[in-house]
């Protein structure tokens, strides 16, 4: 749950600061560089098949 509320603060915080500088074309270049950022992160982690004989 911490760490749910503290993704949720930190995305509203950059959304917040992003829009104040570039409004939607900084969101969305914000959106889409997090959903990168996202796959990222859950395709690096390769579940390996066990070989187990």
């Amino acid at each position: 749950m911490v760490t749910n509320y503290t993704g949720g603060a930190l995305g509203s915080f950059l959304g917040t600061y992003v829009w104040a500088l570039w409004q939607w074309n900084g969101v969305c270049a914000l959106g889409l560089f997090l959903l990168t950022v996202a796959f990222i992160a859950h395709f690096s982690v390769r579940k390996r098949k066990s070989t187990v004989v």
